[in-house]
């Protein structure tokens, strides 16, 4: 006999399975029929599942209606979504019925002339809104284009002030030196211009002691 332990892993699996099967329904992948098939196995599983639960000893046997609880509910969830999916189309199809059926109404009772005046007119119709879906995807891709090109320029402007910054240290560096040769160059300058003169003042001393007659 199977065990708790082994069958609500299943059905776990089962309810995770019947999920992924409502999105693909949804999307047109998958047929109803299928999902309620695999939907009524899952019921019966918890069926078998509460049975076994109350087998249980009183310890585990909250812990297992606790999740089976929890199971219970995405069940009756995934019913609901179903039966809302099943719901829809058949609206949809009563809806369609209608149309046809005043559609056929309408042309018994007018012209030729004016029932392809109406298909031209629906037709033209279609046209226009296979033409708005055009324009609204291109509208769309070029939003996306603009985003992702913003995106871009953060990133280069980032880059930008990045190099600035370290163009601003450098500029810093680079005229802090400027004005080191600066006061360097006119340091030398001083200097040289102090020991000319210092050197044409001895100069012309020797030259004033030169010229002058020895005492007696």
């Amino acid at each position: 006999m199977t065990s708790i332990v082994e069958l609500f892993p299943k059905a776990r699996r089962l309810a995770y399975d019947l999920q992924t099967q409502i999105q693909f329904l949804e999307k047109g992948h998958a047929s109803a029929d299928d999902v309620g098939v695999s939907l009524d196995e899952l019921e019966q599983q918890l069926k078998i599942l509460d049975s076994l639960a109350s087998q249980e000893r009183p310890a585990q046997r909250e812990n297992w209606r606790r999740k089976l609880k929890e199971l219970v509910g995405d069940k009756d969830f995934l019913r609901e979504q179903l039966d809302r999916y099943n719901n829809s189309r058949q609206r949809q199809g009563r809806e369609a019925r209608e149309r046809e059926a005043l559609l056929a109404r309408r042309n018994a009772a007018l012209p030729s002339g004016v029932v392809d005046a109406y298909a031209e007119e629906g037709s033209s119709l279609l046209r226009s809104q296979r033409m708005m879906g055009d324009y609204l995807q291109s509208g769309q891709a070029a939003l996306a284009s603009l985003v992702d090109q913003r995106h871009r320029l953060k990133g280069v402007q980032r880059r930008v002030l990045d190099i600035a910054n370290v163009m601003g240290v450098s500029g810093s560096i680079l005229r802090m030196s400027e004005r080191r040769e600066a006061v360097d160059r006119l340091l030398v300058l001083g200097g040289m211009v102090f020991i000319t003169g210092l050197l044409y003042y001895a100069w012309a001393r020797k030259g004033v002691g030169a010229g002058e007659p020895p005492a007696p």
